[in-house]
């Protein structure tokens, strides 16, 4: 079983489309269960955070995106700004077609420099977090703020197929930074974007073990 790791990088254009937000106000975004799930989720659910793999409440999303350049060279199909992961429709249903109703696509109006209208996206929020890391296997050190690189700077993540069976994007509960988490997608979901030429993403595989101790 592989695991990917999924970054967004504006592939598909020429030259960072500069987006940013019109409205929205990022302090007032608050999970919707703030419960410590381990030692290690210190900070994580804080208020003005949403990457930690947990529904978020609406208020402070935001709702309208200009992109202040590279109109003529088109766009990604996934981009991101202000911390945010925007989608567009072609996104937004390949993943929903693996995890209907799961994670959470806030509509948003997008506009260009010059106020004309581009094409619509969604605020994307993952809401699966699970912890398949395999300690005894991966190379690095366990923080109150996660995994990290050991005083060497050495660094390598394990994760356990068994563990993260039966969900096709999700988020580590313990590797990442304080405010927010890598997400990680299943092989599945990895070839389905592919397959429809997904633009705006990047993505890395992850070592898998089935059944780590």
């Amino acid at each position: 079983m592989t695991a990917w790791k999924l970054g967004f990088a504006e592939e598909g254009v020429s030259y960072p489309l500069d987006s940013e937000w019109l409205d929205g106000e990022s302090h007032k975004i608050t999970y919707i269960d703030t419960t410590l799930d381990v030692p290690s989720a210190h900070g994580r659910f804080k208020k003005g955070t949403w990457g930690a793999g947990r529904a978020i409440h609406p208020e402070g999303v935001p709702t309208k995106l200009r992109h202040n350049r590279g109109a003529s060279k088109g766009k990604p199909d996934a981009l991101w700004s202000g911390g945010g992961h925007f989608v567009n429709e072609k996104v937004k249903d390949i993943f929903e077609s693996f995890e209907p109703g799961v994670h959470q696509f806030f509509p948003v109006e997008c506009v260009w420099k010059d106020g004309a209208p581009a094409e619509p996206m969604y605020f994307m929020i993952i809401c699966n977090r699970i912890d398949s890391l395999a300690q005894s296997m991966s190379i690095g050190r366990m923080t109150i703020l996660g995994w990290y690189a050991t005083e060497a700077r050495e660094v390598k993540i394990v994760l356990d197929g068994q563990r993260f069976a039966g969900c096709h994007a999700w988020v580590e509960r313990q590797v990442g930074f304080p405010t927010t988490n890598p997400f990680y997608i299943s092989d599945a979901l990895h070839s389905a974007l592919r397959a429809a030429d997904v633009t705006g993403l990047v993505s890395w595989p992850i070592d898998t073990v089935e059944g780590a101790e």
